[in-house]
């Protein structure tokens, strides 16, 4: 079996734009594939090309087009930013504040 991957075209207007640091989710970052998958059966003793939608054929090619790779599985699959307000700061006065010496202090310890 031969595989080969053909860069996708992408209609003029198509393209999603980016409206929040998500990835895999509607505004962020796409994870879908960028390109169309063309794969060939080829007999290699025979020196035939062989039919691939055949009833038994065609389910074991589309399990190994479909497969993931380690390399695939181990990249990010959904990840949204989520920020969080301490609850340390909802009240905090900050009338008279001064220059903070240490960057150490200038995060919640809690």
């Amino acid at each position: 079996m031969n595989i080969k991957k053909v860069a996708k075209e992408i209609e003029e207007g198509k393209e999603s734009k980016i409206t929040k640091l998500a990835i895999g989710v509607e505004g962020g970052g796409g994870i879908e594939d960028p390109f169309d998958t063309i794969t060939t059966l080829h007999c290699i003793p025979c020196g035939l090309d062989l039919d691939k939608t055949t009833t038994f054929i065609a389910p074991v090619i589309d399990s190994v087009v479909l497969s993931k790779s380690a390399f695939f599985e181990s990249q990010v699959g959904e990840w949204e930013l989520e920020i969080k307000e301490c609850e340390h700061i909802k009240n905090l006065d900050q009338t008279g504040s001064t220059k903070i010496e240490s960057k150490a202090l200038a995060h919640c310890g809690n």
